[in-house]
């Protein structure tokens, strides 16, 4: 095992962290608005910049048709070059029926894996711009209510 494949992330990781930055520079704003500018505007500011972040967990999937593709190349080289030359339009003789099989049941599986990644990666956006959102929305008031508490003015 190489370094690089020890330090490569996993999905769930990658979602994770995604979720915490949003999080990071939402509960941010409003701490920085409320102890260190003391302008509420700032605890907006927090959340706008954690919805920006909510976005990058689009990026944080890996590319879906690729790695169907790939897994079928994998499964089957001599059936995957006639998949090949069929997108060629080059004549091939018929598929047999353990072609077909094999080929259906590795692309099944592959979207079967790919939707649980998707139903995870649906559930980190969620969650990432629930909470952004929410600072965005209400971040100022509150930073007034904690410098209000801290008895300073906003």
């Amino acid at each position: 095992m190489t370094l690089r494949s020890r330090l490569r992330m996993s999905q769930s990781q990658l979602y994770n962290c995604g979720i915490g930055l949003s999080i990071l520079l939402s509960v941010g704003g409003i701490w920085y608005g409320a102890f260190v500018s003391k302008d509420c505007a700032d605890g907006e500011r927090g959340g706008a910049l954690g919805v920006a972040s909510a976005f990058l967990i689009f990026f944080f999937r890996r590319n879906f048709g690729e790695r169907v593709y790939r897994s079928i190349l994998e499964m089957n080289p001599a059936l995957a070059e006639k998949i090949q030359k069929l997108a060629a339009r080059i004549p091939i003789t018929t598929f047999s029926n353990e072609e077909l099989t094999q080929l259906l049941i590795g692309i099944l599986g592959r979207i079967n894996v790919e939707s649980d990644e998707q139903r995870n990666q649906n559930r980190a956006l969620f969650w990432a711009s629930v909470i952004a959102t929410l600072a965005w929305g209400f971040g100022d008031l509150i930073v007034q209510r904690i410098i209000h508490t801290c008895h300073c003015s906003c």
